[in-house]
């Protein structure tokens, strides 16, 4: 028989106002790690107002930034009573949550006739009145004694604020609602090959919401909507990870955690029908909302051919929270709704956020903005690791017949297929690559082998279409030395000036021997007399109210 109860500082449990026992359980939890905040700072992190905390899953977004290591996952219980096996789950997650050493954050439902009554000496907390109560609390321990298994309570509302209360008991005051634990059982796999270091990538970008072999399912998805968004740079690449993984708990949400029933009767999001609120809540890893965006989107994914009929969503809403349909109402959202891509390449990311979820009517910023800048800034310090994420995996095997079959084939310095697929893939052909005849010079690569030629990961990869290699010979039968050039860009030069009877070359022949050609000289225009500035009136700021 086990008896466990974790560390925390007693007497920061009770709540510091009569609506907060969300934040102040979550405090609990967290300085049972020896991580301490305030009440207020998980007010506003959580969003709690006067009228509380609307459901779990708002803690559990804030605990995983917090300490994503722990893996913080909410779990509905719906059936009241709950069933054995759900009653079973709520057992296996609290025992692993408190081994794993980290609390566990319930949301209860308290009529009278079942307020908490305290087992095993503790006395029983000041539950009163007529009223259900709704409320936080944290559970700490648990006691495994077969003849009656209990729960250590932190209970910031009432007093004694921690006493032990029985297993059963504490099952049946959690439905309708849910409870929050930490899955410390996940075993991590180490990213040990090139397909596994592009899927570490995806997993430190969105903060490690879920397993990695839940991410290694999502990434060819994932790598399909970067390239549909065109989010082609760190930047871009940056701001998707950072509104995405907001929005979806680093992707382990694809449908709202609430049931909808806030947004029923809402004009703006065409929900006018009954039960519109619920039917068409926030699915996806953006959270498309509403039957007008429902409707909006099946029209373009069938015009994209990427829905079998135009009605598609709104026939069937559930399907846009699957894997298959999911990132659809992202890349609709992305591409055609708001001008995501123009925030990413001025780096503003409190534009950005506000266009995905509004600003927060108490402080006039993005709801979410802090979680979301700290994502942000997370991916944008990957640098140039962050664009492995869109080149989907290459496996060796491929790789290494891409090589085979294009084996002593001359195209210019380096086969034309290896260098493709190297362009997109230049993890896994590090791992294979050694050709001294490639380039200038040595160097360690990333994945610590050493190669001859500039074959980093951190140089191939570009924003859009393909890198040249090295040299290439372009349609005027000029090789150049192009770098990292793009084959239409150059292609485009040529066709012009051949149609303007320009050189399409930068040399020409003299005397037998090739000379770079000489720029026209500049003319020097006359100088002018300097008339005085006029002082120019500053134009009028916008001031948004």
């Amino acid at each position: 028989m086990t008896e466990k109860v974790l560390p925390y500082d007693h007497a920061i449990v009770p709540q510091e106002k009569p609506w907060d026992c969300g934040p102040a359980s979550a405090q609990v939890v967290l300085n049972s790690r020896n991580i301490i905040r305030t009440e207020d700072d998980l007010i506003r992190k959580i969003g709690t107002t006067v009228n509380g905390t609307n459901y779990v899953g708002l803690i559990e977004r804030v605990l995983d930034v917090i300490v994503p290591d722990a893996r913080y996952t909410s779990v509905e219980m719906r059936t009241d009573p709950p069933t054995q096996d759900q009653k079973d789950l709520l057992w296996r997650n609290i025992v692993q949550s408190i081994d794993g050493g980290f609390g566990v954050v319930m949301n209860w439902v308290a009529p009278p006739r079942n307020f908490p009554r305290g087992v095993k000496g503790s006395p029983t907390p000041e539950y009163r009145g007529g009223n259900t109560i709704y409320h936080y609390v944290a559970c700490m321990g648990y006691d495994d004694n077969p003849a009656e298994r209990a729960l250590w309570i932190a209970d910031s509302g009432f007093r004694p604020y921690g006493y032990w209360i029985s297993f059963e008991q504490a099952a049946t005051l959690i439905p309708d609602k849910a409870y929050a634990y930490a899955d410390t059982g996940v075993a991590q796999e180490a990213p040990d090959t090139p397909a596994d270091q592009i899927i570490e990538a995806l997993l430190r970008a969105m903060g490690g919401g879920v397993p990695f072999d839940r991410y290694r399912a999502l990434l060819p998805a994932v790598a399909q909507s970067l390239e549909e968004c065109q989010c082609n740079t760190v930047d871009r690449v940056a701001m998707w990870m950072a509104q995405v993984g907001h929005e979806s708990g680093g992707l382990k949400y694809m449908e709202e955690i609430a049931d909808g029933s806030a947004y029923q009767g809402r004009a703006d999001l065409g929900n006018l029908q009954p039960g519109d609120g619920r039917r068409f809540k926030g699915r996806g890893p953006i959270q498309v909302t509403g039957r007008s965006n429902y409707t909006e989107l099946s029209k373009w994914a069938h015009r994209q051919g990427k829905v079998p009929t135009p009605t598609f969503f709104v026939d069937e809403p559930e399907q846009l929270a699957t894997d298959q349909y999911a990132f659809l109402g992202l890349v609709w959202y992305w591409t055609t709704q708001r001008p995501m891509n123009d925030f990413a390449d001025h780096a503003d990311i409190e534009g950005g956020s506000i266009a995905v979820n509004g600003r927060n009517k108490d402080t006039g910023r993005a709801n979410g903005i802090e979680d979301r800048i700290a994502r942000w800034n997370r991916c944008r310090a990957m640098g140039a690791a962050l664009l492995t994420i869109t080149t989907g995996v290459l496996t060796m095997p491929e790789a290494q017949e891409i090589k085979d079959a294009t084996a002593g084939v001359a195209a210019n310095g380096w086969p034309f297929d290896w260098r493709w697929a190297y362009s997109r893939h230049p993890r896994d052909f590090n791992q294979i690559v050694d050709d001294p005849s490639r380039g200038p010079w040595s160097r360690v690569m990333p994945d610590g082998s050493q190669h001859a030629g500039h074959t980093d990961a951190y140089e191939q990869i570009v924003p859009i279409n393909e890198q040249i290699a090295w040299t290439h010979v372009f349609s005027d039968g000029i090789e150049r030395d192009s770098g990292d050039v793009l084959l239409e860009l150059m292609e485009f030069a040529i066709q012009w000036r051949q149609a303007n009877d320009l050189p399409t070359s930068a040399f020409v022949e003299v005397n037998g021997a090739v000379v770079p050609r000489k720029r026209p000289a500049k003319k020097v225009p006359a100088k002018k007399a300097v008339k005085k500035a006029v002082a120019k009136k500053a134009p009028a700021r916008l001031v948004h109210a």
